[in-house]
């Protein structure tokens, strides 16, 4: 119970601030009206409450296993069973990213779904699957960080060249969505795991490498990605904000729990799969 107060207390202090500033832009530059207001301070206050659950059980049960398994692939020694478990793992936990996820539903929108949701969340999700792996094999054989960087980075910039400018932004920010709490927690406990079964001085350090690494994989995956959607045409959408009134003012929240239910279940499933067969 210490640990999820600790997590209540986090997110409270990370939250507090921009709802301040909300709050104080409402009632002073930017009316938006008090049906809005309350449901702002509502999905505030569920943020709060969710994301602190969210990171316990993040803290509790996937780090742990996360560990667990990076040790478990370095006593079998085979170069494959790394590629195969890092990627798997890489995969699967993406999918499972909640920043990912919201990530992805923006750019659909923003688009008219030149790039769809689910096709986005794939990409990314292979990209960071094919570089985990590689950063796993890179910290058992003590490859250099700095040269898998510069010859990763090398390919981004050729692609990159060859991507639609207009679509540039897009690959670097899923790159970003990566590095989300679901993720990124993962994926260091992973490399602790493989790096603590190894002798050498650097071993805590090449764990943290590999978050370096696998955020190329987005990247290029995306702008690959991109390269293939340069026929069809790019409508940016201009969203502008309409407040719809319902009946009540949680009913918008208790409409939106059956998606949003079905969608955890869906990325949080294949992952409990995996963890129980490993």
């Amino acid at each position: 119970m210490n640990l999820l107060a600790e997590k209540l207390k986090e997110m409270l202090l990370a939250v507090l601030p921009i709802t301040v500033i909300i709050l104080v832009l409402n009632f002073t530059a930017v009316p938006l009206g008090e049906e809005t207001v309350i449901k702002f301070i509502i999905g505030t206050l569920l943020v709060i409450l969710g994301l602190s659950f969210f990171l316990f059980g993040v803290e509790m049960g996937i780090e742990p296993i996360g560990s667990h398994i990076g040790e478990s692939i370095v006593r079998n020694g085979k170069t494959m069973i790394f590629i195969i478990s890092g990627f798997m793992l890489g995969f699967l936990i993406t999918v499972a990213e909640p920043d990912v996820s919201i990530y992805a539903g923006q750019v659909g929108e923003v688009t008219s779904n030149l790039i769809k949701k689910g096709e986005l969340i794939m990409g990314i999700s292979l990209g960071i699957g094919i570089m985990l792996a590689v950063g796993l094999v890179r910290i058992f054989y003590d490859v250099s960080l700095k040269t898998l960087l510069t010859i990763f980075y090398g390919i981004v910039l050729i692609v990159g060249i060859l991507a639609p400018k207009e679509m540039l932004g897009i690959p670097f920010d899923a790159a970003g969505a990566t590095t989300g709490s679901m993720t990124v927690p993962f994926m260091l406990a992973l490399g602790i795991g493989v790096s603590s079964m190894k002798t050498n001085d650097n071993s805590e350090n090449d764990s943290f490498g590999l978050t370096a690494c696998a955020s190329i994989g987005p990247i290029l995956s995306v702008l690959i990605m991109t390269i293939f959607t340069s026929g069809r045409t790019l409508k940016t959408v201009s969203r502008i904000s309409k407040v719809v009134s319902d009946k009540g003012i949680l009913t918008s929240f208790f409409k939106e729990i059956p998606h949003v239910s079905h969608e955890v279940i869906l990325s949080l499933v294949p992952i409990v799969i995996i963890f129980l067969i490993l």
